[in-house]
């Protein structure tokens, strides 16, 4: 649920330029969260669209909840992606809902990154660092989709390489 999907997603606009400040959800001012409720609950519960440009290839970013109660306002957006970046965290591993969001990313045959969050010492143990990515092999090992990297045009390589640079530089460390 809380894997970070908005606040990468801030990331990315802030380190475009698209964003002056960075905005965090447990703050209650990220641009992406504008909804009352969204900023009461703290988690996306609408989809937001932002534009943003990378490596001088324009992206349009799709934010979608991450919570299982809106799982259909995440699926309406999956017939429109040309990429997708299934963020997970590290400390919570693979969920029941990450393993739908794989199978519909596979029968919609979209393109898909996974990001792991949360992987450093002081949120996730090295035992709990290992227990995700052992289920997170398993979770999509038997239902390879295709892979993002061999999906992009050579054009598009650079931007994809920016949004990487974006979540190791711009996100703050909390010391929660």
């Amino acid at each position: 649920m809380d894997a970070g999907k908005t606040t990468l997603s801030e990331a990315m606009l802030y380190r475009s330029g698209r964003l002056k400040t960075l905005g965090r959800v447990d703050h209650r001012n990220s641009f992406l969260d504008t909804h009352t409720l969204e900023r009461e609950r703290g988690i996306t519960i609408f989809s937001k669209q932002a534009l943003l440009e990378l490596a001088h290839t324009h992206v349009s970013l799709l934010d979608t909840p991450g919570h299982v109660d809106f799982a259909a306002e995440a699926e309406r957006t999956l017939q429109v992606l040309d990429y997708a970046v299934l963020v997970i965290s590290g400390t919570d591993g693979v969920q029941a809902h990450t393993a739908t969001l794989w199978r519909l990313l596979r029968r919609y045959r979209v393109p898909c990154f996974i990001f792991v969050t949360k992987m450093d010492p002081a949120r996730a143990g090295r035992r709990s660092s290992t227990d995700s990515s052992v289920s997170l092999a398993r979770a999509v090992r038997p239902r390879t989709a295709p892979t993002a990297t061999s999906a992009l045009p050579s054009a598009t390589r650079g931007a994809w390489s920016a949004i990487w640079k974006t979540a190791h530089s711009a996100t703050p460390r909390s010391p929660d």
